[in-house]
């Protein structure tokens, strides 16, 4: 993450410096992309880019937090809303996310760091959740809701979160393809998988 002199300067300049990684980020390849294209857009010299960050990679993890804080929260009001309804949180907030990560404004990046996570480009520290989704006391209320263990909780998380990247990767695949991104096809995707977890596969008799 970035140094606290980054978080000193001026708004203007911090926003100059974010702009310029993004349009680096956003338009090159993890592999591609350069610090030196970065401080040329943003009119720094090479010296004060390490005074705000280590290196590349932490450059590009501190864009990845940007998102993912954001997304988070998202994440958190629907749990809120939902009053601690994990499945009802899930079918509310991750078809939003289908449609940014798609279609948003951030789509480009979402696509470029999918591929380098595909093969294995991306900074494995920038792989990994720094945090759990939830907090304990969010946690700890769900499992109220629930009526299960709070351990079952955070596997119930998990699972949520993996299938969400499942359908996350059969965009990716019509993406690759050069077909259309279906949202509403994902969306029934997402729907029919939660609903495994919710009820489990057996048919209704």
């Amino acid at each position: 993450m970035p140094k606290q002199t980054f978080f000193n300067l001026p708004a203007e300049k911090r926003k100059r410096v974010i702009d310029a990684a993004k349009e680096v980020f956003y338009h090159t390849s993890y592999e591609e992309a350069s610090i030196n294209q970065v401080i040329k857009l943003a009119g720094i010299p090479r010296g004060s880019f390490y005074q705000y960050f280590d290196d590349k990679a932490d450059l590009y993890g501190f864009l990845c937090h940007r998102i993912a804080f954001r997304l988070l929260k998202q994440l958190k009001d629907a749990v809120w809303k939902a009053d601690y309804d994990l499945f009802q949180a899930s079918r509310t907030v991750l078809p939003v996310w289908l449609k940014e990560i798609f279609y948003g404004k951030d789509a480009e990046f979402f696509y470029r760091m999918m591929d380098a996570m595909s093969r294995r480009q991306m900074p494995h520290a920038h792989r990994q959740a720094d945090k759990e989704l939830l907090s304990p006391e969010e946690t700890k209320q769900a499992a109220e809701k629930l009526a299960i263990p709070e351990a079952d909780v955070k596997y119930l998380v998990q699972e949520l979160f993996m299938t969400y990247v499942s359908v996350i990767s059969a965009g990716v695949k019509s993406y690759e393809a050069g077909e259309k991104v279906d949202l509403g096809q994902l969306d029934q995707l997402l729907d029919r998988r939660i609903g495994y977890l919710e009820h489990g596969f057996k048919k209704a008799e």
